[in-house]
């Protein structure tokens, strides 16, 4: 697109501190990829960039407009695009500062884990809004008393109303304690000494102690069984980022940032940006006051005014031209930002779209009841669903319940529907995604759980996190379910250790594709009774560059490669073949050696064959894994620091393999007194893995075997559906009558070139998007094929329609009874201008409850600035 000067300056923004005022509609998308084109262009490189996004569905827009515009852009991949949460999930896990093996856990299994140690019914707690919110308050209130203990500035901390001043103030003096934080900090830590205590406490105080007790025992929970909920995310790294040296590699790490609906974020989410942002970087804040309406997640109605004194007057941008809307429509949003809002006149946007407005474009009306209002709201739909093949309808409304009766009303029309359970929170969707993430990393505890209880093997939830978290204290994978009798990876080689010779081998290559890349370096032990009888050492000519850095260290291998002779391809592994023909053959992370292997001699070597040779093999980092199961870090260089063992991690192959060596004769010793254990587990749970087995083992291993097969097509999508199909046959899934639209987005939004031609590369790129995904992120996609949507209001942020109607605007729900009323007014701001063509807003004058009781409703007050126009 053509930009404007306003626009311009903001793209070639360079230096400093800028904040940009973007209503709806001004083309924000389009600038913030413009300028990632630009940055790139001027020398910025992309490990120094981020894009802060607030949803996935935003963060898929961006990156999408910039792979269009830089689709060979060397380096592409190392530009994070995304939300904080995203953000920091990804410097915990690459910088070890959380273990390997941790979860990230969703609400759902949050609340889950809660219904557990009330002893509740989770499934009734699931379905009950009531029951969620309730939940959600404690699990706010955990989070909030572990900022208190680690002394967290006032202004950083979220959720403050977990913890009723009223009632904390009774509990302090009842039990003659200072009305201090750190008192508050004696309860939550001892809460279940002061319930056992005889003092009379009114039922809040009381109510308020069981919750302190509830929250400790969620924190220990997910402590004892390594997990991290969304909010752990955050606290994790400000924690560590605080505790780090100024000059660390971990702080001040970028120098050009940009910050996407900066409202939106709390001051948490902004200190942990400050933190990874150099002294001198480029950063630059976008949002709209007139859109903030996430203060339950703790965002700030000041944020913005903050933003703008520290960038400074000269550093304040705001985008006056909107793109979308014709005149008579942004003369309503101006109007109600002006009137309702406060927002100077001077801020506003204008449009050089002068589309004449026709009857019908602005629209108010009114039934008598709310019964009324439904079936006028499904026959407005219907007239426009026909007169306007091309364009899109969205009823907005405030709650579930209104999205529900709506939907109801309109058999006859296809919708898509985003309101109530998510599509991905659903228990079989959730089963089907962690079908998916338990082939992607075998060691992911929640997923299991998940299948235990969804493939029936346990009738919760709660049985089937103790049954994955029994196989794992005992070095058990529940692969070993699906693989052996009576037996365990563990026990396996255990008993080949004793039994055969192991070569213990590592290559060293141009490149990670175990597909693309050459095997230039093979070496190799044989290993008899813990000891080396033989050795292996070859290089191997290939065409292909040898990467001259890795990281950010000189490759060793470059001026090691150049002083050896070299053989021809089929000729080392041949050399290797018979080197290590008859033995068990071990290495670290040998998946990634195997395949590459498999796939050279396929290319170099086709009579020869690693599956063929070896129908199986070892992999140290599988077993330490297993046997050390905390560890922050599992790569070969921190093992032999972390365990104190011989041997150097030099990325030399011949180096590498002595050092896997010291760490398989460790496992040996580890291992060797947990076999009898092992195999007195497996008896005694003989009947729920003999289930387990029975429904799942097929399926599991049919995907495991494809995931290093090179085809063209949608592997992931075609993965997910085979387990469905597999799944709806045993009975273990209903009917999902949405799934298509996640096959859809799967195949025309989320796989790309890039993505690879094996089922292993796609669940590599975007396993992490999928298991985050929720409904509204489908809206806006082109794998969307429906026209109509009906939307809450919260879900609808960041999409458009080319006509809204807006459903019961009435007082009560706009504002609501229980809401601010500055924050409803920008929340129906939201609702009005999610149009871009026609915008109904419809109410009635009596509400009608299934009860029969009658009362009056009156049209929003917000509509009093603005009803002048419809």
């Amino acid at each position: 697109m053509e930009f404007n000067k306003e626009q311009l300056e903001v793209i070639q923004s360079d230096g400093g501190y800028h904040l940009v005022l973007a209503p709806p509609g001004c083309g924000k998308t389009a600038v913030l990829a413009e300028r990632i084109v630009w940055a790139y262009r001027q020398g910025v490189p992309f490990s120094s960039m981020a894009c802060l996004t607030f949803t996935n569905r935003a963060s898929r827009g961006m990156r999408d407009r910039i792979w269009q515009r830089l689709p060979n852009a060397e380096g592409l991949d190392l530009l994070f695009v995304g939300n904080v949460h995203r953000f920091c999930s990804q410097f915990l896990y690459r910088n070890g500062v959380v273990a390997e093996q941790t979860t990230v856990i969703d609400t759902d299994t949050v609340f889950s884990i809660i219904a557990d140690i009330l002893g509740e019914d989770e499934l009734v707690v699931l379905g009950d809004n009531k029951h969620r919110q309730r939940y959600s308050q404690l699990m706010n209130l955990q989070h909030l008393m572990h900022q208190c203990e680690h002394h967290y500035e006032g202004t950083l901390m979220v959720h403050r109303d977990a913890l009723p001043p009223l009632q904390l103030k009774e509990l302090c003096v009842a039990f003659k304690l200072e009305y201090n934080q750190q008192s508050a900090i004696e309860l939550y830590r001892h809460a279940d000494f002061y319930l056992s205590q005889d003092v009379i406490l009114s039922r809040e105080a009381r109510e308020i102690l069981k919750a302190l007790e509830t929250a400790r025992q969620y924190e220990q929970y997910k402590k004892k069984n390594d997990l991290l909920d969304f909010e752990d995310l955050l606290l994790n790294t400000y924690e560590f980022l605080c505790d780090s040296a100024p000059d660390s590699p971990y702080r001040n790490s970028y120098t050009w940032l940009q910050i996407d609906e900066v409202q939106d974020l709390n001051p948490l989410q902004l200190a942990i940006i400050d933190l990874f942002t150099a002294p001198h970087a480029t950063v630059v804040y976008l949002g709209d006051a007139q859109q903030a309406i996430f203060s339950f997640m703790g965002a700030k109605t000041n944020t913005l005014e903050m933003l703008r004194e520290r960038c400074g007057e000269g550093q304040f941008h705001n985008f006056f031209q909107n793109y979308r809307s014709p005149k008579y429509l942004l003369d309503v949003f101006n109007e109600y930002g002006q009137k309702q809002l406060n927002i100077s006149a001077d801020l506003l946007p204008t449009t050089t779209n002068l589309q004449e407005k026709h009857r019908g474009d602005l629209v108010l009306a009114d039934s008598d009841t709310n019964i009324d209002e439904v079936n006028l709201v499904a026959r407005m739909v219907r007239r426009l669903y026909e007169a306007y093949s091309e364009e899109t309808t969205a009823v907005v409304v405030t709650f579930n319940s209104d999205a529900d009766e709506v939907s109801a009303a309109l058999p006859d029309i296809p919708h898509f529907k985003v309101s109530g359970t998510d599509l991905f929170s659903t228990p079989d969707v959730r089963l089907l995604l962690a079908h998916l993430s338990v082939v992607a990393m075998e060691q992911n505890f929640i997923a299991w759980s998940i299948l235990f209880r969804g493939l029936r093997v346990y009738s919760s939830q709660s049985a089937a996190r103790q049954f994955a978290r029994a196989l794992m204290d005992k070095a058990i994978s529940p692969v070993d379910l699906l693989t052996y009798d009576d037996s365990t990876y563990v026990a396996e080689f255990v008993k080949a250790y004793g039994q055969s010779d192991f070569v213990v081998f590592d290559t060293e290559t141009t490149g990670l594709s175990v597909f693309d890349d050459d095997v230039v370096q093979i070496a190799a032990v044989r290993v008899r009774d813990g000891k080396v009888v033989d050795e292996l050492n070859l290089f191997i000519e290939t065409s292909r560059p040898i990467p001259e850095m890795l990281g950010e260290v000189p490759n060793p291998l470059i001026e090691e490669y150049a002083h050896q002779p070299h053989l021809a391809p089929d000729e080392a592994f041949r050399q290797f073949v018979e080197f290590a023909r008859d033995a068990e053959i071990l290495g670290h992370n040998a998946t990634y050696d195997y395949q590459i292997m498999e796939h050279n001699m396929q290319r170099y070597a086709p009579s020869l064959s690693m599956k063929r040779l070896w129908s199986r093999y070892f992999d140290s980092l599988k077993l330490i894994r297993l046997l050390k199961p905390r560890l922050r870090s599992y790569k070969l260089k921190s093992l032999l620091e972390t365990l104190g063992l011989e041997g150097q991690n030099s990325h030399l192959a011949n180096d590498d393999i002595m050092a896997t060596l010291s760490l398989v004769n460790f496992c040996y010793d580890e291992a060797c007194p947990l076999i009898d254990e092992q195999l007195k587990f497996l008896g005694s749970h003989r009947h729920p893995i003999d289930n387990f087995r029975r429904v799942y083992q097929h399926l599991y291993l049919s995907t495991v075997e494809q995931l290093y097969q090179q085809q063209e097509g949608p592997l992931l999508s075609m993965a997910l559906q085979q387990a469905y199909h597999v799944l709806r046959e045993e009975q273990r899934v209903g009917d999902i009558p949405k799934l298509n639209y996640i096959l859809r987005y799967i195949e025309i939004d989320m796989l790309t070139p890039q993505s690879g031609h094996s089922l292993a590369e796609q669940l590599s790129a975007h396993m992490a998007d999928l298991s985050t995904l929720k409904e509204a992120d489908l809206c806006g996609s082109s794998s969307i094929t429906d026209r109509v949507f009906i939307s809450t209001v919260h879900k609808a942020k960041g999409l458009e329609f080319d006509n809204v109607i807006v459903f019961d605007a009435v007082d009560g729900k706009y504002p609501s009874t229980y809401g601010d009323e500055n924050e409803e007014a920008r929340k129906f701001y939201v609702a009005i201008s999610r149009a871009r063509q026609r915008l109904v807003i419809t109410f009635c004058h009596n509400a009608v409850t299934p009860w029969g009781r009658w009362y009056t409703k009156q049209l929003t007050p917000f509509m009093d600035s603005i009803k002048k126009f419809f």
